[in-house]
Parts: C-alpha cells; sequence; structure tokens
C-alpha cells in the first residue's frame, strides 16, 4: 500500500510508544519524509543513532526497523 495521511511511518510511530518516539528521532531521510513512506516499506531510509555517544548515521530498510519481532538497530552500537 502507498503512504496516506493515515497509513505512514510517522502515525505509525505515534501509535508505537517508545520504539516510535525513538525511531522517529533516527529518521533522518532528506529524500523522503516520514509522511512518504510506510512502516512495511522496503525504502531503504536514512537513520542517526540518537545515543548521543554514538550519532552513527547508516541506511536500513523501513521494514526491518519496525518489526514487531526483532526490529533492527544502531550497527555501531
Amino acid at each position: 500500500l502507498p503512504a496516506s495521511k493515515t497509513n505512514n511511518f510517522l502515525a505509525w510511530c505515534e501509535k508505537n510508544g517508545e520504539l516510535g518516539k525513538k525511531l522517529s528521532r533516527e529518521y533522518v531521510d532528506k529524500d523522503k519524509p516520514p509522511t512518504a513512506v510506510t512502516k512495511g516499506s522496503d525504502y531503504k531510509a536514512k537513520w542517526k543513532c540518537s545515543n548521543v555517544e554514538c550519532k552513527h548515521e547508516w541506511r536500513a530498510r523501513l521494514n526491518d526497523r519496525t518489526n514487531s519481532d526483532r526490529p533492527s538497530g544502531c550497527p555501531k552500537c
């Protein structure tokens, strides 16, 4: 499904507590705003680690970061 006003990554973040807040903070992709992608997207977005001592930037699929069983995190931390 394409992103819409109710089905997009930002809307998902707002409904998913701490994980949602963390991913919303870490999403730093300039090419696609968080409202233009969905949580299950294969799009490799740009992320920036929210750990103050790390701040590593990397690309990862939205689907890999929002997967409820085993969400991926910062590859450096």
